[in-house]
């Protein structure tokens, strides 16, 4: 989503008519035609809201990502680049486990809320 406005204003004509992958950084090429179902229209409303979001989303005080270094180091790469989005900092997770325990483990209060 935050590539989107880019891609906007780089893609001439629709999506899926380009021939070639579609080229995000930190990304594998994306075949035009998996683009989600929102920017393969241009004149629908759901588009125009795409790109809303694509400009707003670096304006945040911080953005959440559900990942590790050593799952995605290539795209965290490109979130930390200040040509890009930039900005990127890593966070400890907020509940460190613990292997010495013997029984199973029982989530805390704070825990179930999360669920």
């Amino acid at each position: 989503m935050t590539y989107s406005p880019t891609l906007d204003k780089e893609v001439e004509g629709e999506y899926v008519e380009q021939t070639e992958p579609l080229k995000i950084p930190g990304c594998r090429p994306v075949r035009p035609e998996y683009v989600i179902d929102p920017m393969l229209d241009r004149t629908n409303q759901q588009y125009s809201e795409c790109i809303r979001i694509g400009v707003e989303i670096p304006l945040g005080d911080g953005i959440l990502l559900n990942t590790w270094e050593e799952l995605q180091p290539t795209t965290l790469a490109s979130f930390r680049d200040e040509t890009l989005l930039g900005g990127v900092t890593k966070m400890m997770p907020v509940i460190q486990w613990t292997s010495d325990q013997t029984g199973p483990i029982e989530p805390s209060n704070s825990q179930r809320r999360l669920v």
